[in-house]
C-alpha cells in the first residue's frame, strides 16, 4: 500500500510465470517504470534481481521506489553481478573473438568497449589465452592489469564492466547489477602547526546498486574530505570497496566506470556544447568508435539530461546558465556510461524548480543502473534519495532513509536537523551508533561487506600502449586550436602583437642597424676618412638583437603563463578518467609552435620592409637562421609560462612572476650589463635573451662589425708661439710646445678585439649550434619543471 497522490488505487501488479517474475502496468494514470523504463499498460516486463519498479513523475518532484530481490537466483563471484547469463564452450574453438563489434563471437554493449577488443585462443590439449586486442592497454584477470594471460580453472576475468569466469572447459559472463559502495573505517588527518587534525573520523556505510545517496552536513563537515576519498581523487585511511575490491588499490581498472562532476566546470568553457563533448568522446571511448557511434553516444547523454536540443549543443558553454552548465557536465560524464557517479553539490546556485529538475533526473539515472552518490545543501528535494548521510566535525551522525532522519532528529523540518548537529558531532555519533542504533544496525553494520585490510596507497599501473598517447596528443591539439580560434578577436590580436611590434621598432632604427653598414664593413680603413662621428656597428646590432630576444621571450611567457590556470579543473578531471601527462603538456607545445612560427615569421617580414636583415648565416640563408633563433626563443618563454602556471596558485600570480622573469632576461641577458669574466655571470646562462642574442650575433657576424668599429676625434697641431730654447743644451724645449685643436674631425678604424664584446660571440656553424643547443636545453629544464609541478596534483 502507497498513500500517494500520485499512486493510482491498482498501479502495478509483480506476478510469477514459468519463465521468471514479470512485472505489470494495471493501466495506472502516472505509468510504472522498470529501471527507468516505461512499461506499456497491461503489458508484462521480465524483472531480475536488483530491478527498480518506480513510481512517481518530474511534476510532482516525488517518487516512490521498490528493489526486487530473487533469493532463486545464483550470484556471481563478485558483488555487483547477478546471474550467469551467457556460458560460452571453448574446447573445440580455436579463437573466440570478444568485443563490441556484432560480429563479435561474444558481444559487449559497453562504449568503452572497442570493435575487438579480446581474444580466447587454445593451444596445447585443452589450454586456453587470454590476449588483449591491439590499442587495448589491457585486460582484467584475477585484479591484475595484462595484455596477455594463460587461463586456469576459477580465473575471473573483467572486461570493462562485464565480468567472466573461467572453469576450464567454459567461459561464463555474467549480468552487471551495477556497483555497490563499502566504506569501512575511514578516516583522515592533516598536519597543523598545532600538531595532526582528524577531519574525517571512522566513517563506514554501504551504497547498494542503483541506490541514490546523498551526503549533507553543514560548511567544513567534511563532505568533499568524504567524496574525494569515494572517488579516489585524494585517497584516505580505511577500506573504500567497490563490489568488494580496494578502489585505491585497483583504481586503474575502475577508471573508466567512475563519473565525477565537482563544484567547478569540467569542460572548456568558450567551446560549443557539441564541440566540448565530442572531445571529450574521444578522449574517454575506444579509438575505433565510428563517429556516428560516437554522435550517437553524445546524443544519448544529453538526452538523459534533457539537453539534447539543437539550440543547445551550439551554445558557447560559458553562454548556458549555471543549472545547464551543470547538466553538461554530467553529460560528458554519461559519455562512457559509468556505473557509480559522484556529484559535489550539482544543485549549488539554482533555482528552486531547476534544482528539482535535477534531483529528479539523479534520480532517474541511478534507476537506469548507476550508483550515485552526491554532496548537497538543499533539502527540499532530499526525498528523491534512498538515504542520507549526515556528517558533522567530520563524523557520519546519521546513515538511513532521509524520511526516518526527522524522526531520529526529532524535527519537523529537515533543515532544523543542520541546527541540530553542526557543533555536536561526537554526541551525535554516539547516539547513532549506541544510544538509539537501530538505524546504524540496519543501514550501516547490516549492509556493511569488509576485507582484509590492504594498503590504502592507489596502485599505478603501467599503461601499455603508446598509440594511446599519439592519439591523446591529436585530440588534445585539435581541441587547443579550437579553444585558440573559438575568440577571434584575441587570437588576432595576440597573433598581430609580434608584427606590431615589428612596425615600430623598425620605425625606430636606420637601415643598417642590425647588419651594418656594407660600404663601412668592406673597408672601414678607407671609410674612416670619409666619417665625423664615431661609428660602432656591434654595439647597435647586439642591443638591436637583444631587443629581439626579449620580445620573443616575452610573447611566449605571457601565452603560456596562463595556459595551465585556465583549465586547471578540466585537467584534474580529465586526469583522473586517463589523461596522460606528456601528451598534454605537448599539445600545448604542438599548438603553440605552430602559433609561434607564424608569428615570428611575420615580424621578420614586416621588420625586412625597414630594416635590412642578413642576406646569408653561417648554416642557412640569414632570414632562416633568425627565424629558427627567434622561435626557440618563444618557445622558450612558452616553457618557462608553462612552469610560471604550474606553480601559481592563481593568475595575478602569474602575472607577476613573469615580470620577474622579464627583468631577469634583461637584466642578466649580458647585453645591457657587461657581465663576462664576472662571479655573477653564470645566472645568465639562464637567460634565454642570452642565448638568443648570441646566436643573432653569429647570424648577423658581430665578430666582423666589431673589427670595422670607427671611433674619431678632433684633429691637433702644434703651437709654437711660445717655444723656448733650453739654455742648458741649446735646443728647443719640447715642454714649451702646446697642442692645439684645430676644429678639424679625425676618424681611425680601431677593431675591437672579441675578449672586449660583452657577450663571448662567434662566427663558425658550431657556435650557432652550440647557441641553438643551450636555447634548447634551457627550454628542456622549464619543461620539465613544469612536468613535475603538474604532476603533483595528481592524487590517484
Amino acid at each position: 500500500l502507497a498513500d500517494l497522490a500520485f499512486v493510482s488505487g491498482q498501479h502495478f501488479a509483480l506476478r510469477r510465470t514459468p519463465q521468471g517474475f514479470v512485472v505489470v502496468d494495471l493501466a495506472s494514470t502516472n505509468g510504472t517504470r522498470v529501471n527507468n523504463r516505461g512499461l506499456s499498460p497491461n503489458l508484462p516486463e521480465p524483472i531480475h534481481d536488483g530491478d527498480i519498479v518506480r513510481i512517481g513523475e518530474e511534476r510532482f518532484g516525488k517518487s516512490v521506489g521498490f528493489t526486487f530481490h530473487n533469493p532463486n537466483e545464483a550470484h556471481a563471484p563478485l558483488d555487483g553481478f547477478g546471474a550467469g547469463v551467457t556460458s560460452t564452450q571453448l574446447l573445440q574453438i580455436e579463437r573466440l573473438t570478444i568485443g563490441r563489434a556484432p560480429e563479435c563471437d561474444i558481444v559487449l554493449d559497453s562504449p568503452t568497449i572497442a570493435r575487438e577488443h579480446a581474444y580466447v585462443e587454445r593451444f596445447g590439449e585443452g589450454h586456453h589465452s587470454l590476449r588483449a586486442a591491439a590499442g587495448v592497454e589491457a585486460i582484467w584477470v584475477n585484479d591484475i592489469p595484462t595484455r596477455v594471460a594463460q587461463l586456469q580453472a576459477g580465473d575471473v576475468v573483467q572486461i570493462g564492466p562485464h565480468l567472466f569466469t573461467f572453469d576450464g572447459e567454459a567461459l561464463t559472463q555474467f549480468d552487471s547489477q551495477g556497483f555497490r559502495l563499502d566504506v569501512v573505517g575511514v578516516h583522515k588527518d592533516v598536519k597543523t602547526k598545532n600538531g595532526p587534525l582528524r577531519i574525517l573520523d571512522d566513517v563506514s556505510m554501504t551504497v547498494l546498486p542503483r541506490e541514490f545517496v546523498a551526503l549533507v552536513g553543514g560548511s567544513g563537515a567534511g563532505k568533499s574530505t568524504l567524496l574525494d576519498a569515494l572517488n579516489g581523487f585524494r585517497p584516505a585511511e580505511g577500506q573504500v570497496l567497490v563490489n568488494g575490491r580496494n578502489l585505491y588499490t585497483n583504481y586503474d581498472s575502475f577508471r573508466s566506470q567512475i563519473g565525477y562532476v565537482p563544484q567547478y566546470d569540467i569542460l572548456p568553457a568558450t567551446l560549443k556544447v557539441e564541440d566540448a563533448l565530442r572531445f571529450a568522446a574521444k578522449l574517454r571511448l575506444p579509438s575505433d568508435i565510428t563517429p556516428d557511434e560516437r554522435d550517437e553516444r553524445i546524443a544519448q547523454a544529453l538526452q538523459t539530461v534533457d539537453m539534447n536540443s539543437e539550440r543547445i549543443r551550439r551554445t558557447r558553454i560559458d553562454k548556458l546558465s549555471g543549472g545547464q552548465r551543470k547538466r553538461v557536465s554530467i553529460a560528458a560524464e554519461l559519455i562512457a556510461d559509468p556505473k557509480l557517479f559522484f556529484l559535489d553539490e550539482p544543485s549549488s546556485g539554482l533555482d528552486p524548480g531547476l534544482e528539482k529538475k535535477l534531483m529528479y533526473t539523479l534520480r532517474r539515472m541511478a534507476d537506469e543502473g548507476r550508483t550515485i552518490v552526491l554532496i548537497t545543501h538543499a533539502t527540499d528535494n532530499i526525498v528523491q534519495v534512498d538515504h542520507v548521510g549526515l556528517l558533522s566535525q567530520g563524523q557520519l551522525v546519521y546513515f538511513g532513509p532521509p524520511q526516518a532522519a526527522q524522526e531520529f532528529f526529532q524535527v519537523d523540518d529537515f533543515a532544523d536537523i543542520y541546527e541540530k548537529i553542526e557543533h555536536n558531532g561526537s554526541a551525535w555519533r554516539q547516539t547513532f551508533t549506541q544510544s538509539k542504533p537501530d538505524a546504524f544496525q540496519e543501514y550501516v553494520i547490516g549492509r556493511q561487506q569488509t576485507k582484509p585490510s590492504q594498503p590504502t596507497s592507489p596502485s599505478r599501473q603501467k599503461r601499455f600502449t603508446p598509440g594511446v598517447g599519439l592519439r591523446q596528443l591529436l585530440t588534445l591539439s585539435q581541441r587547443m586550436f579550437r579553444l585558440t580560434l573559438s575568440d577571434p578577436i584575441a587570437f588576432f590580436v595576440a597573433l598581430l602583437v609580434m608584427p606590431l611590434v615589428g612596425i615600430l621598432q623598425g620605425s625606430a632604427s636606420e637601415t643598417f642597424e642590425f647588419v651594418g653598414d656594407p660600404a663601412i664593413l668592406g673597408n672601414a680603413a678607407q671609410a674612416a676618412g670619409t666619417l665625423s662621428s664615431n661609428y660602432l656597428p656591434a654595439v647597435s646590432a647586439q642591443i638591436f638583437g637583444f631587443g629581439m630576444g626579449i620580445l620573443a621571450f616575452l610573447v611566449g611567457a605571457f601565452g603560456g603563463s596562463q595556459e595551465l590556470l585556465k583549465e586547471r579543473s578540466v585537467y584534474l578531471r580529465e586526469r583522473m578518467v586517463n589523461l596522460r601527462l606528456l601528451p598534454y603538456l605537448g599539445s600545448k607545445f604542438l599548438v603553440f609552435g605552430l602559433f609561434a612560427l607564424a608569428q615570428v615569421a611575420l615580424y621578420l617580414l614586416i621588420l625586412s620592409l625597414q630594416v635590412e636583415l642578413p642576406q646569408n648565416g653561417v648554416l642557412f640563408k640569414g632570414f632562416l637562421e633568425l627565424l629558427i633563433t627567434l622561435w626557440l626563443t618563444v618557445m622558450t618563454g612558452v616553457a618557462t609560462g608553462l612552469f610560471i602556471s604550474a606553480v601559481s596558485r592563481d593568475s595575478t600570480t602569474a602575472v607577476y612572476l613573469v615580470l620577474v622573469v622579464v627583468f631577469f632576461q634583461y637584466i642578466f641577458g649580458g647585453a645591457i650589463h657587461n657581465l663576462r669574466d664576472k662571479p655573477i655571470e653564470f645566472q645568465s646562462y639562464i637567460a634565454a635573451t642570452r642565448w638568443a642574442t648570441l646566436a643573432m650575433g653569429t647570424t648577423v657576424d658581430i665578430l666582423a662589425q666589431a673589427e670595422a668599429t670607427i671611433v674619431c676625434g678632433n684633429e691637433f697641431e702644434l703651437d709654437a708661439s711660445g717655444a723656448a730654447i733650453d739654455p742648458t743644451t741649446g735646443t728647443l724645449d719640447p715642454n714649451s710646445l702646446a697642442l692645439v685643436e684645430t676644429g678639424t674631425p679625425a676618424c681611425t678604424n680601431r677593431a675591437v678585439p672579441a675578449d672586449d664584446l660583452f657577450l663571448p660571440y662567434g662566427n663558425l656553424e658550431a657556435d650557432l649550434l652550440r647557441f641553438w643547443g643551450y636555447q634548447l636545453a634551457l627550454g628542456a629544464l622549464f619543461v620539465l619543471g613544469a612536468l613535475l609541478f603538474v604532476k603533483r596534483l595528481d592524487r590517484v
